[in-house]
């Protein structure tokens, strides 16, 4: 995305997000610290749910594989396996 104003590469931040004057470097700094800080926790959250989802994957497959044998369990298992496969990529 390009700056309107300068046409500069820039990223949209949000509308909410009070971008400092240039010749603000204090201000500067505070937004890249803030925009840092919530890459990081959005990282980690992201983290965090794909391994929760892993164990709940690996939990439901071993719940599927000590019932009764049926096709629409084998197709179901092999698609949690396929996900599972996915998420650990």
């Amino acid at each position: 995305m390009k700056c309107p104003e300068c046409k500069e590469a820039c990223n949209f931040l949000g509308p909410k997000i009070a971008v400092p004057p240039k010749r603000d470097k204090a201000g500067w700094e505070k937004l890249r610290s803030l925009v840092m800080e919530a890459k990081l926790y959005w990282h980690d959250r992201i983290r965090r749910q794909k391994a929760e989802r892993k164990h709940q994957i690996e939990r439901q497959i071993q719940e599927l594989i000590h019932r009764p044998e049926n096709e629409g369990r084998k197709r179901f298992i092999e698609s949690l396996r396929k996900e599972l496969e996915e998420l650990t990529q």
